[in-house]
């Protein structure tokens, strides 16, 4: 996206004087895309005319390294300034406006000279190429503070994969309140590339919020957040905001703020090169017998390519241990491992911890560094806190929905906990006041230490059930001993056919079939009508 330049004219003067002649310049009026000239004012300070004295106004040009444009008089030399009281002189510069469509977000300076028969004045122009793509307009809105957070180390040095958080203060600072106002941030790199989309956000409306209205005289935040990828090139960036209102136009009423920089580096602390993100494990709750799948991002952040990096993950507790090495780990590249294990039986009821793991730095067979830290995740075991914990019970729908009136598939999972075959009786309860068993598919069961079987069971749901979350409880009886566990479904009404038509109805592909027939034998009837009509 290009936006236009925002000029403004801020001035110094530094000139030289002689007794015979003084001339002060004054400091030029703004100016912006769009706009052709802008004034400054040359006045005589001496208290008597400087009569045959001429200054010729000097041409500059402006660059951004790259991009340049030529600013020049558009009149010519000024001559005998009159008198015992000062008396300006007007002359117009005259930029060239389509070169400034391409400079960097900035403050560029450059020196107009007057040059005189007797002294020479100067005076610093200083243009700044702001975000607003009309330049700086009107006075209705302000952005009035912006603060800079980091969940890293600190605030203005950016590091891979760390959450950035901007908060902006801005206001209606007009008589009338202004509607659909959006702010907006972008952050360009030193080339003046925008890399704005590169970035990860969690924040709503990513880099532009829709705010909405604000009355007068009000002010009020938006919060940007993202996170800084792991491959993000190591530059010093300028963060740009602007607050607009789109219902006047940014061309209206428009305010920037282009004086934020940061730094992305890579890490450079050696016990932190390898980062992980993008953490899944599932479930995050088990029991006794249950696989536990857990995937991870591991991220090369380093400020050095690695010729081998060995990921590991493990728990002593949960008696799980893999590793997965892999070679040429460039900075800013990751790898996505996968593991998966199952939850040994006889642990207590608690929180238990995974920890992830890397090495580096592989040299001759040897790994010479690694993290300071691992990567800890929890994991809540429960229901196997003695050995006499018969099964594990999961279970999950077969059905796509869960639908008032209608059939209602589970499936169910049931894993042998103990050291001895043992046989099983599988069966629901609680279930009587919104639905009717129809059938299990295996009831009764033997299996081995460890061992799992899959059980279906089916369901009516009542006709006149409420929608919403109903439960019911799987039971798994062996010798006295018996285990449950609570499954939620969340009913729901089905079409309008539902709540007019009964279910035997609506499951009778007959009745359907008859239903077509009849009607397709209408509309020949109807057709037939029609033709006889016009004859």
């Amino acid at each position: 996206m290009k936006f236009n330049t925002t000029l403004f004219a801020i001035l110094s003067v530094f000139f030289l004087v002689s007794f015979a002649s003084a001339v002060s310049v004054s400091t030029p009026v703004a100016f912006s895309i769009g706009d052709t000239t802008t004034t400054a004012t040359f006045t005589n300070t001496n208290s008597t005319a400087l009569e045959d004295v001429t200054y010729l106004l000097s041409s500059v040009t402006i660059s951004d390294g790259t991009s340049q444009a030529v600013i020049s008089p558009a009149s010519g030399p000024i001559n005998n300034l009159n008198s015992t009281l000062p008396q300006n002189v007007v002359f117009t510069l005259t930029p060239t406006v389509g070169a400034l469509d391409d400079f960097k977000l900035g403050t560029y300076a450059v020196t107009i000279t007057a040059t005189g028969e007797l002294s020479n004045s100067t005076a610093q122009l200083k243009f700044v190429r702001g975000f607003c793509s009309n330049g700086q307009a009107g006075n209705n809105i302000s952005v009035s503070g912006i603060d800079i957070s980091s969940d890293g180390a600190d605030d203005e040095t950016w590091k891979p994969l760390d959450t950035i958080t901007i908060d902006v203060d801005f206001e209606n600072t007009g008589d009338d309140d202004l509607k659909d106002i959006y702010v907006e941030m972008g952050l360009y790199d030193s080339t003046g590339k925008k890399k704005t989309g590169e970035l990860t956000f969690s924040s709503s409306g990513d880099e532009k919020n829709d705010y909405g209205s604000l009355d007068s005289g009000d002010d009020d935040t938006v919060t940007f957040e993202f996170q800084i990828p792991a491959d993000m090139k190591e530059d010093t960036y300028t963060l740009a905001i602007k607050a607009y209102s789109d219902k006047t136009g940014e061309d209206v009423d428009c305010d920037d703020d282009i004086s934020q920089t940061v730094d992305v580096e890579k890490e450079d602390d050696e016990g932190k090169f390898i980062a992980f993100d993008n953490i899944l494990l599932s479930p995050t709750e088990a029991t006794c017998g249950d696989t536990v799948t857990l995937s991870f991002r591991a991220y090369n952040v380093g400020d050095e390519d690695q010729d081998k990096v060995n990921v590991s993950v493990f728990s002593k507790d949960l008696k799980f241990s893999n590793a997965e090495e892999t070679s040429n780990l460039d900075m800013g590249d990751s790898i996505t491992p996968s593991y998966s294990f199952v939850v040994p039986s006889g642990l207590a009821d608690k929180t238990y911890s995974i920890e992830i793991d890397a090495e580096y730095d592989y040299n001759k067979g040897v790994y010479r560094g690694g993290l300071d830290e691992s990567y800890k995740i929890a994991l809540k075991v429960f229901g196997c806190s003695t050995s006499n914990t018969l099964v594990s019970i999961t279970a999950s729908m077969l059905s796509e929905k869960a639908l008032v009136g209608e059939q209602l598939k589970i499936k169910s999972t049931i894993s042998n906990l103990q050291t001895t075959d043992k046989t099983f009786v599988v069966d629901a309860a609680n279930y009587e006041s919104w639905a009717d068993l129809d059938s299990v598919s295996e009831k009764i069961f033997t299996l081995a230490p460890g061992a799992s079987k899959e059980v279906t069971l089916t369901f009516t749901v009542d006709e006149n059930a409420d929608s919403g979350e109903q439960t019911f409880d799987v039971e798994v009886t062996s010798g006295t001993a018996v285990e449950s566990r609570e499954v939620a479904v969340n009913l729901e009404k089905d079409s309008f056919l539902s709540s007019i038509l009964p279910a035997s109805i609506r499951s009778n592909s007959m009745f359907w079939i008859i239903g077509l027939i009849n009607l397709v034998l209408i509309i020949l009837i109807i057709v037939v009508a029609i033709k006889l009509a016009r004859h």
